[in-house]
């Protein structure tokens, strides 16, 4: 509950109250001086979770729904509040193709595969990214890890926002990366080879369907393009 202003600013608003449950704003002190009039705003905030399609509609509020200190001659009624209709954030997948190459034996941050999410409607927030590998590299012996870098609405990559790193498997879990609608969003995957890797081996990274990414709500649409192949080359002699 925010008071005074005839336009709502939650930067610079007073909350005189938070509730979560229940719809009575309580214990309220608010001094109102001869004059005004004065303004108070009711706000919802929405979980991650919330099911799409359901509403909000606040009832118009009556003088019989309001409380003063004291004697005070009420009159009128607040209209009744427009229906809000929660819906999920629209992200639409796709990427930059990642051309085929060589990696290097005991070499780093090689990208092997692009991801880019459009966000409409509402903020979205990723949980999970699965991606496969067809080509015959390996961990342990060839691949030390993979990354999963996040570059923001950049579209090049730069070795910044680590979101995970994994040694087995080709699962990034436990995500919370938080996505505001209105914009595309980048996300980078990357692999470190060992020194000792096979020459020859390959990392390819499969198509990553719009299936194989989770978020906390959302609708989705699109595909990844497969990373082009990339393959391993024996490091460059040392000079001494």
């Amino acid at each position: 509950l925010f008071p005074y202003t005839t336009l709502f600013r939650s930067a610079t608003s007073t909350c005189l109250g938070t509730i979560t449950s229940g719809t009575t704003f309580s214990s309220l002190t608010q001094s109102l001086p001869v004059g005004g009039p004065y303004y108070f705003w009711i706000t919802a905030d929405i979980v991650s979770s919330a099911t799409a399609a359901r509403t909000i509609t606040t009832s118009a509020i009556t003088t019989a729904g309001l409380s003063y200190s004291g004697s005070v001659t009420q009159a009128g009624t607040a209209s009744v509040g427009g229906t809000q209709t929660i819906v999920y954030p629209t992200v639409v997948i796709s990427s930059s193709s990642v051309a085929a190459g060589n990696i290097g034996q005991n070499t780093t941050t090689n990208v092997v595969a692009s991801i880019s999410m459009a966000i409409t409607n509402a903020t979205a927030t990723v949980n999970s990214i699965i991606f496969a590998n067809t080509g015959n590299a390996v961990y342990s012996t060839d691949v030390t890890s993979y990354n999963l870098y996040y570059t923001g609405t950049s579209s090049t990559f730069a070795i910044g926002t680590c979101l995970g790193t994994i040694t087995s498997g080709t699962t990034f879990s436990s995500l919370t990366q938080s996505l505001t609608a209105g914009s595309t969003y980048y996300f980078w995957i990357t692999a470190n080879i060992a020194t000792t890797a096979t020459v020859g081996r390959t990392i390819t990274i499969s198509a990553i369907a719009n299936t194989s990414i989770t978020f906390s709500g959302a609708n989705k649409s699109g595909t990844t393009s497969a990373g082009g192949t990339q393959t391993i080359v024996a490091s460059a002699p040392s000079v001494t």
